[in-house]
């Protein structure tokens, strides 16, 4: 006998798993996970987007980093030539070296991550941090290439006469090594003359020793260190002569450790706090307040007497400076 409803017959689409609905062209159900989520996510985008307290919490934490890299850079003395120099590594090895260097930590590891990979006998800076607070791979360079001038000045190339020579390859990398180098000067010349100009520097009206700074350093002055003019730094705080000389009587016959360790030290921040934007204004109403209570210590101090929170600054800052000035 025959059913009284015929079974229906499977198509390949059925089969398949393929929705009709799909097969004919017609819109397929709303997924009823995926929407719920896109809306979550939308939500906290703007959440984030328009919370100003999210958005003030952010701004105090991008001003607390750069306050602490300000004080960082202070500890270990880097100068506007320093970080000129740490730009102009980033930008040689990312655009300019043929050698493609790659950092450690590039290339996966952990250990020493900031430091060149390569092989040093035939990469120059291989070995050598990228970007470092004070160093400066230039001179770093030309002493690692001196060193093996040295070496073939010593032992000779090797031949049958001289078994003990280095090998040609030894001189032919050491020739390149001095390419690369000359590649570094170059292009570090280059990128402190436009740093200069942009700073304003008029570079026609340079004397050759002001240009060879500018072209060595950015800096018409060059590289000054350490070097630190109380005057200049008092200037920077408003300070008049008389509490200029306040300054330089009471430190007339200082321990040489504290004035170096206290040029050291203030040279980085005073420069920081010369120029413009939030970061810098704070740092620089900190040493305005460090340096005015001080001043007023000194000042009693000369008279017998004392003045409470200019004496702590100073308990802090000389054991600082002192410390700084020994290394």
């Amino acid at each position: 006998m025959l059913p009284d409803v015929a079974a229906p017959v499977k198509t390949a689409a059925t089969q398949f798993g393929v929705p009709d609905a799909v097969r004919f062209g017609q819109p397929s159900l709303p997924d009823p996970i995926s929407k719920p989520k896109q809306n979550v996510l939308k939500t906290a985008e703007n959440l984030v987007n328009n919370n100003t307290t999210i958005k003030v919490l952010g701004g105090f934490m991008e001003t607390g980093a750069k306050i602490a890299i300000g004080i960082g850079d202070t500890i270990l003395g880097v100068t506007e030539v320093d970080r000129q120099r740490q730009r102009n590594a980033e930008s040689f090895f990312n655009n300019v070296s043929s050698k493609n260097y790659k950092t450690r930590g590039e290339l996966g590891s952990s250990t020493d991550p900031g430091r060149l990979a390569g092989d040093p006998s035939v990469d120059l800076f291989a070995g050598m941090n990228k970007v470092s607070a004070k160093g400066n791979l230039e001179k770093a360079g030309a002493k690692r290439i001196d060193t093996r001038r040295a070496t073939i000045a010593r032992k000779g190339i090797k031949s049958a006469s001289n078994p003990n020579g280095v090998s040609q390859e030894f001189v032919n990398n050491t020739n390149n090594m001095e390419k690369e180098l000359n590649d570094m000067r170059r292009h570090n010349n280059n990128e402190n003359i436009k740093s200069a100009k942009k700073k304003g520097v008029d570079t026609s009206k340079l004397n050759p020793n002001e240009m060879r700074n500018v072209a060595e350093t950015g800096d018409p002055g060059g590289d000054r260190g350490g070097k630190i003019v109380c005057t200049m730094m008092n200037e920077s705080y408003g300070f008049g002569s008389f509490r200029n000389k306040i300054w330089m009587k009471f430190h007339g016959n200082i321990a040489p450790e504290y004035q170096k360790g206290y040029h050291k030290l203030f040279l980085p921040l005073v420069n920081y706090a010369k120029q413009k934007g939030i970061t810098n204004k704070i740092i620089k109403n900190i040493l305005e307040h460090i340096a005015v209570h001080s001043t007023i210590d000194m000042r009693q101090t000369l008279r017998g007497k004392r003045h409470t929170l200019g004496r702590l600054y100073r308990k802090i800052i000389l054991p600082l400076c002192y410390w700084a000035g020994k290394k």
